[in-house]
């Protein structure tokens, strides 16, 4: 219940009479007399006519109902136009009404218009229609809850409040164009560029294509012996390579990838990075999984080719946010090899655990036993920002050589895993994307994937 501006001018009003009889009352004392009882009698009954505005006379029911008409997609930081559907619920209505709305979005979301103003009209087949726009600053499920609106009393003097309840989850998705680029015509020219024709390569593959005789350049050990017997010439057999690679993200959700760089954590940055390779790699028809350790509930979706896989994959991990735990890469390699039979290059996105690194170290080697693996460390800052780094106190300095230590430590453990024959990667975050691309398809161009 609040009140309207009626009431106030008539509370107004009211004082400033009250006031002006008060001070003519100075000078005639029978005045003041009658014209205090006359004001305390106008003021009793104006109460009163308040309470009966609000309590008697005014209709207790929802006036009106409204439905929300949410875009298929809601995309993270975008402005997202919401529509509502009005309509009167109340059959004696015949002209129209003030109406104040204010949609209860959820709390992480901003909107320009948090209070709407509109007239509420009476019931026809044809409802009033508003949009307005909100922005959702969070990943995942996201709950509308409900709607506030408030309509003038009989009598005009308040504000009847109501509010329809109805709950809505949407789900909020990483945004797509930050994701592939506003110009994703740009970035296909990008890879046509850069990345691997699709022709078959004589004796580099592992596929077998066809025989044919031997020419110069060809390998003796494709040689095919019983064809050469056969034909008195020498035939050698030709391969072409497969197509259909798969690749599997290991994607870290623990505690350390909750570190903030730029205005991203790392898990966000490892997220569009493995989007983008996914929409490269399909491009060049290989299969694409991801399963998640560490998070709340972890996830596995199996490899697959096409473009819709990239879909799936948004859906499966567009609601993960980092956890209080600490990495269990363990456990992670014995669901990774449980689950994906085929043989696969695991990309493991994840920030360097140096205190347990020799356990670590263990683990990989025994999942490279079972698939080639990428391992990628997102790291915290470059060696050179810390050496250009002004020192100026104590604490300064303090934090100087803890990033020092820290970077060593970094690079001991990196050169454990090389020497392991484990290949790896040591990026920025913000540099992910393009080097984690350029990685793949420097392999793709070798043939060693």
């Amino acid at each position: 219940m609040k009140p309207r501006q009626p009431l106030f001018i008539a509370l107004t009003v009211f004082l400033f009479v009250a006031f002006a009889g008060s001070i003519t009352g100075l000078y005639n004392e029978d005045f003041a007399n009658v014209f205090n009882n006359l004001i305390a009698i106008i003021f009793a009954i104006f109460i009163i006519v308040c309470l009966l505005d609000r309590f008697v006379l005014s209709n207790k029911r929802l006036p009106a109902k409204i439905e929300r008409i949410l875009p298929q997609h809601i995309v993270l930081e975008r402005d997202t136009p919401i529509k509502l559907r009005i309509s009167s619920n109340n059959p004696k209505q015949r002209m129209p009404i003030p109406m104040k709305l204010a949609d209860r979005i959820p709390p992480d979301w901003t909107t320009p218009t948090p209070e709407i103003n509109i007239d509420l009209n009476p019931p026809s087949p044809n409802a009033t229609e508003i949009t307005y726009t909100a922005n959702a600053h969070r990943r995942g499920v996201a709950m509308f809850d409900g709607v506030d609106m408030a309509i003038p009393s009989q009598l005009g003097l308040w504000w009847i409040t109501f509010r329809q309840t109805e709950k809505v989850e949407v789900k909020v998705l990483p945004d797509f164009v930050d994701i592939f680029g506003s110009d994703l015509y740009g970035f296909n020219r990008w890879l046509q560029m850069i990345g691997i024709k699709k022709n078959r390569r004589r004796g580099e593959g592992q596929d077998f294509f066809q025989l044919r005789e031997f020419t110069n350049g060809d390998d003796i050990r494709h040689i095919h012996w019983k064809a050469t017997a056969r034909t008195g010439k020498p035939i050698v057999r030709t391969f072409h390579d497969e197509r259909d690679r798969q690749i599997v993200f290991l994607l870290d959700c623990s505690r350390q990838m909750d570190i903030v760089s730029g205005s991203r954590t790392h898990l966000d940055h490892a997220m569009t990075a493995m989007l983008l390779l996914t929409y490269t790699a399909i491009k060049h028809e290989d299969s694409v999984g991801v399963m998640t350790y560490n998070s709340h509930e972890d996830r596995f979706l199996p490899p697959h080719s096409g473009i819709a896989q990239i879909g799936k994959i948004i859906n499966t991990i567009y609601d993960i946010e980092p956890t209080t735990a600490a990495a269990d890469l363990e456990n992670a390699i014995e669901r990774i090899i449980q689950q994906q039979k085929r043989r696969a290059w695991i990309i493991i996105l994840t920030h360097l655990d140096c205190d347990n690194d020799q356990a670590m170290i263990n683990q990989l080697i025994r999942l490279s036993r079972h698939h080639p693996i990428l391992f990628v460390n997102l790291r915290q800052t470059s060696a050179e920002d810390i050496a250009n780094t002004t020192i100026n106190n104590h604490d300064e300095a303090l934090t100087y050589l803890g990033a020092q230590h820290y970077i060593q430590e970094e690079q001991r453990v990196l050169t454990q895993i090389a020497a392991s024959h484990i290949s790896h990667l040591n990026v920025l975050p913000e540099q992910l994307t393009s080097n984690l691309i350029n990685h793949y398809l420097q392999l793709k161009r070798s043939g060693s994937l």
